[in-house]
């Protein structure tokens, strides 16, 4: 059998990556038509949901690890129940470790690491959750700066105590600002409450944001700027190489 050469190897070794690399994600492609009061606009778009996950992931790198600095990982085992455990997957050998004996380290930019806890959860303080405590009321079109992931529906028995608030935040047109709404574990939010009114009705609604818009904006265009060629170009057509009579 015949052995490959030093250069042979890296070209096929490079080969086997570019092959295994996912393809770059370029948007999805479809037509805008735009028609209004004179102006007629068609060309063709890409488009692309604007994400926080992927930011935010890079920014909070958590790693989990045994006081003697072996890994774990929060996943289920093979009935389905959630612990500690020291290795990736579900297997026999499996062990599993109390909460107790984990420790919790946030990454920093400087390459040095925190040992963190996590967010206390918001929810019922009879069950040791955390109460919204409105830290401020910020201008209504502050909201608008940020990339809301989620909304929710606010309401209570005390009808008038809501009232109250969403009367407040119209008459000066400000919204209530939350700094760190949280599920619990290591994710938390910007909470923004707002009122809305619907035929003699009304209820606040919060929504939940990590990031600017303009964070995740990766595609902003220049003004004026001129349209591009296309890529895929009709070809010349084969040029006559016959002697001319």
């Amino acid at each position: 059998m015949q052995k490959l050469s030093p250069e042979e190897k890296l070209k096929l070794e490079t080969t086997k990556q570019d092959q295994k690399a996912p393809r770059a994600f370029h948007g999805f492609i479809t037509k805008l038509i735009y028609n209004n009061e004179g102006l007629s606009v068609e060309t063709e778009i890409r488009y692309e949901k604007l994400d926080a996950r992927k930011i935010v992931e890079k920014r909070m790198q958590i790693e989990h690890r045994l006081a003697d600095g072996t890994p774990v990982y929060n996943r289920p085992d093979k009935a389905y129940r959630y612990g500690w455990f020291d290795t990736e997957e579900a297997c026999e050998t499996q062990k599993l470790h109390q909460e107790s004996e984990v420790h919790h380290y946030q990454k920093l930019p400087d390459g040095s690491e925190l040992e963190i806890s996590p967010f206390q959860r918001v929810g019922n303080p009879k069950s040791n959750g955390r109460p919204i405590q409105i830290a401020k009321t910020i201008p209504s079109v502050k909201v608008d700066e940020y990339l809301v992931e989620s909304v929710y529906q606010l309401w209570s028995d005390n009808i008038p105590a809501l009232q109250q608030i969403a009367e407040d935040l119209t008459k000066h047109d400000q919204v209530a600002y939350f700094p760190d709404f949280s599920f619990g574990g290591y994710i938390v939010y910007h909470a923004f409450i707002s009122p809305t009114y619907d035929q003699g009705n009304f209820q606040l609604q919060m929504n939940l944001a990590r990031i600017k818009k303009s964070e995740a904006m990766t595609h902003m265009m220049p003004l004026n700027g001129a349209a591009k060629e296309l890529t895929n170009k009709p070809k010349a057509t084969v040029q006559n190489v016959l002697t001319t009579l």
